[in-house]
Parts: C-alpha cells; sequence; structure tokens
C-alpha cells in the first residue's frame, strides 16, 4: 500500500511538473521526458557527448529566450565529458591539437576581445553562438582521429538530415513548420504559398548548407560500405537530399552545389577529372559570351519560364535583383572595413551601420531591408577587423591542407576526398552568405584528418628509426622494444 501512494504520488508530481512545463513552454515540452531519458546516455556513454554536438550542428530551435535545443544540448555535452573524467570514465579531451588548434585558439580569444573592447550590450546573445562554434570545432579536433571515427560523424550527420527531410515533407506538402522560425513567418504573411524549407534553421540557405554536407556523406558511406542494400538505402537517402536542398531554393547555394560536383568529379576517378575540365572550359567559353559579366548572365537567365514559375512559387526576388542585392551589401561592408579596419564595429552591429554605408547608387534595398555583408568573409572582418580576418582565413588554408593530405595518404584517401568536396562546396555557398556552424564542422574534420595523417607518417618514421638503431649495434641496448 505504502509504494503503491509513493508510486501515485511520484506519478502526480511528473505530471504536474511536465503539465506545468507544457503551459510555459507550449507542446514542445513533450520533448522533456526524452531529454531526461537520454541526459543518463549521454553521461554513462563516452563518445556520445561529442556526437550528440555534432547532431546539434543544424539545430537553431529555440524553447523561448535564452533557452535553444543547441545551447541546452551544448551545455549538457560539456557536463558529461566533464563527469566521465572526473570519475575517469574517458579521458580528459585534448581540444588543442595541431597548429590548426593553436590558430582557432587565437582566433576566437581574439573575438572575444575584440567584443570586450567594444563594450557593447548583450554580451551573451554576441558571444553565445561563438562559443558554440568553438565547441563543435575544439571537440572535433579532439574526438576525431581515424576512419572510423569520421565514419560515426558521417552517419550522425546523415541521421540529421533525413530528420530534415521529413520537416522539409511535412512543410512542402501539409504545410506543418513544428518549429516555427523564418518560414512559419513568411508562411502567415503570404497566405501559404511559400515553399522554401527551413527545417529546423533559422534560414533556407543554412538547410541548403547542410543538405550540400550531408549528400556528399551519404554517397560516400554507400561507396565505403559493402553491403549492397546499405548502399541502395544510402544512395535513396542522397537523393532524397538533393529533393529536400531543392525545396530550400536557395539560389546561392546553386554556386555551391556546382562547386560540389565539379570538385567530386576532379578527386573520384580520371575519366571524372577530364569531364570536369572539359566542363569547366565549356563553362567558361559560354560565361565569355557574355563578356565574362556575371550581372549580365543572371539577369538573362531571370527569362526562363521555369526559373520565373520557382522565383514566384517561392516568393523572392528575380535573381539579377538578388544578384545585385548582395553587391551592394559587399560595398557596404567594405565602407565600413575601411573605416574599423583594426576592431571592426562588433558582432551583430552591421544592421546598425548599414544604410549609411550603403553605395551612393544602392536600389535594392528598397524592398530588402536586411543589409548583411551576405559574405562569410567581409562579415568578420566588419565585425571583428582584419586581423581575425586572417586568422579566419588560415583556418580555411590549412584546413584545405589537411584534407589534401588525407587524399593523398593511401588510409585516408576517401576521407580526404570527401573534405576536399565539402570544403569546397561550403566555400562557393558561403562566399554569398553569413558564417553557419556547418562551417565550424567541416573546418574541424579537415584539421582532424591533418592531423591523423601527420600523427601516421610520425610513428611510421618512428617505427622505421628504431628499426634503424636496433641494427646499429653501439645503441641497441639503449632502444626499448616496441610493444
Amino acid at each position: 500500500m505504502q509504494t503503491s501512494r509513493i508510486s501515485n504520488a511520484a506519478a502526480l508530481g511528473i505530471g504536474a511538473i511536465l503539465g506545468s512545463a507544457v503551459a510555459g513552454l507550449s507542446t514542445r515540452a513533450v520533448v522533456i521526458p526524452l531529454g531526461i531519458f537520454f541526459m543518463f546516455l549521454l553521461f554513462a556513454s563516452p563518445g556520445l557527448p561529442y556526437l550528440t554536438v555534432v547532431a546539434l550542428t543544424p539545430m537553431n530551435v529555440s524553447f523561448g529566450g535564452f533557452f535553444t535545443v543547441s545551447r541546452m544540448g551544448v551545455l549538457a555535452a560539456i557536463a558529461a565529458i566533464t563527469y566521465q573524467a572526473l570519475t575517469h570514465s574517458a579521458p580528459w579531451p585534448r581540444i588543442i591539437r595541431g597548429p590548426g588548434g593553436y590558430t582557432g585558439l587565437a582566433y576566437f580569444a581574439g573575438l572575444v576581445l575584440v567584443t570586450f573592447a567594444h563594450g557593447l550590450p548583450g554580451l551573451v546573445d554576441r558571444i553565445g553562438p561563438q562559443f558554440i562554434y568553438a565547441v563543435i570545432f575544439f571537440l572535433t579536433l579532439a574526438y576525431v582521429h581515424t576512419p572510423l571515427d569520421m565514419d560515426r560523424v558521417m552517419m550522425v550527420i546523415v541521421g540529421v538530415a533525413v530528420f530534415e527531410v521529413i520537416l522539409v515533407f511535412l512543410d512542402v506538402k501539409y504545410g506543418i513548420v513544428p518549429f516555427g522560425g523564418w518560414h512559419a513567418e513568411l508562411l502567415k504573411d503570404r497566405a501559404g504559398v511559400e515553399v522554401r524549407a527551413a527545417g529546423t534553421h533559422e534560414h533556407p540557405i543554412t538547410l541548403a548548407g547542410y543538405f550540400q554536407v550531408a549528400i556528399p556523406c551519404a554517397l560516400a558511406l554507400a561507396v565505403l560500405h559493402g553491403k549492397v542494400i546499405l548502399k541502395l538505402l544510402l544512395v535513396a537517402l542522397a537523393a532524397s537530399f538533393v529533393i529536400g536542398w531543392h525545396y530550400t531554393f536557395s539560389r546561392s547555394s546553386m554556386i555551391g552545389m556546382a562547386v560540389l560536383v565539379f570538385v567530386a568529379m576532379l578527386t573520384t576517378t580520371r575519366i571524372t577529372r577530364i569531364l570536369g575540365i572539359a566542363g569547366m572550359v565549356g563553362a567558361l567559353l559560354v560565361f565569355s559570351s557574355w563578356g565574362f559579366s556575371l550581372t549580365a548572365l543572371v539577369r538573362d537567365l531571370d527569362g526562363f519560364p521555369m526559373l520565373q514559375k520557382i522565383v514566384s512559387q517561392a516568393g523572392v526576388s528575380s535573381a539579377s535583383e538578388s544578384m545585385a542585392w548582395r553587391f551592394e551589401n559587399w560595398g557596404m561592408s567594405l565602407s565600413i572595413i575601411k573605416q574599423n579596419i583594426f576592431t571592426g564595429i562588433g558582432i551583430d552591429e552591421v544592421p546598425r551601420h548599414a544604410l549609411e554605408n550603403l553605395p551612393l547608387n544602392a536600389y535594392t534595398h528598397r524592398y530588402m531591408e536586411v543589409a548583411l555583408p551576405h559574405n562569410m568573409f567581409l562579415q568578420v572582418a566588419a565585425e571583428s577587423g582584419v586581423v581575425m580576418l586572417l586568422l579566419f582565413v588560415l583556418l580555411w588554408i590549412m584546413a584545405f591542407r589537411g584534407a589534401f593530405m588525407a587524399y593523398r595518404d593511401t588510409l585516408y584517401r576517401p576521407y580526404g576526398a570527401l573534405l576536399l568536396i565539402i570544403l569546397s562546396s561550403q566555400l562557393g555557398i558561403y562566399m554569398f552568405n553569413p558564417v553557419a556552424r556547418e562551417i565550424w564542422l567541416v573546418l574541424g574534420l579537415s584539421l582532424a584528418m591533418g592531423n591523423a595523417v601527420r600523427e601516421r607518417r610520425a610513428s611510421g618514421s618512428e617505427l622505421e628509426s628504431r628499426a634503424g638503431d636496433r641494427a646499429h649495434p653501439s645503441v641497441t641496448a639503449t632502444i626499448p622494444e616496441t610493444r
């Protein structure tokens, strides 16, 4: 009887807590029981906290106010890693690995110092996203060492992309937007004719960028794994990701997709490399007929009936106006950079200074009021100065070098090719858009693979050196056996 009363009281208490949570947080509170169960797994399973951070990379879902899925999840993952290290369930992660780790540390530390120097209000909101970027980047350096580690990360990316595709289907087919945000507001404003899907992201462009990470990951896993059923499943998933990417209708991501296909052709086989180079030459010849004028080419593309139909359904401006808008944003950004070359104007401060720095002949901002750099490098320079820009560019150079090192290594070649493809694609899409979280995961993976190749080569050189030393009678007694 006593046990029954205790059980009933516990059930009543849990029900009251969940009921209050639903009342305060809406139906999103139904994830609380799942979250509690997952927390137990998180603290008990070494390695799971990092994979959780990978899964949270595209999650821009808010519970209201300060509480977001990514913030809560990242803090829980850090707490789990700390608990496992203190209880000796797992070692402390070595987050600063290789030259890229020190460069990343200098970059993020510099961002904090510059932000403090500006003394702007809302420090947590400004630094918060950078903190999540840093966690993704440094934990990737700490936990990715082998091809098996890469496989696990790729599987998580593909799994999350499946969830995103389901959200796109619900959005496009039934107009259901579970997490609200950007798209829900447009649906409300435009009576349900909007077709641009955003998933768990703040904007369709970042969902498009995530799909451009997931598509090559799914195809790479299909190539790497031998079971025919698994191969077919992964290819089918990659096809669904392409469809999901289409419904984001992010024109600048089309540039990233073109770069993705081109680099994939260059890194796959000799035949595809020849075809890719021939295609690039052909594209340049076509481009030359427009006098190498991107504006003129895009303006003429607006005349295609199929593109006009998509534009009307997506509720966006024509391609030429969108490109002109970006040119104006870039001019505005350069003006801000010239005036604040070393310290920038502060994170998230560009919109306050944008209109006064627009070019004199700017016209597209009469219907697009948002003025942002729309280029990840210009964004860093405008917000934080050229020193931070140099460190950011250096990280990209080192990431490409790490991916190329992996591509040249027999063991890591498939992963090096994959990372070269994804890095190039991300560079293509975010030359026209602000920095996204996925960039820090991809930069971290590329640097981690470069570190792995260096460590493997160093280990091989050490073994060869020790073998040679043993053959020399004068030092044989001083060299311990390698076990």
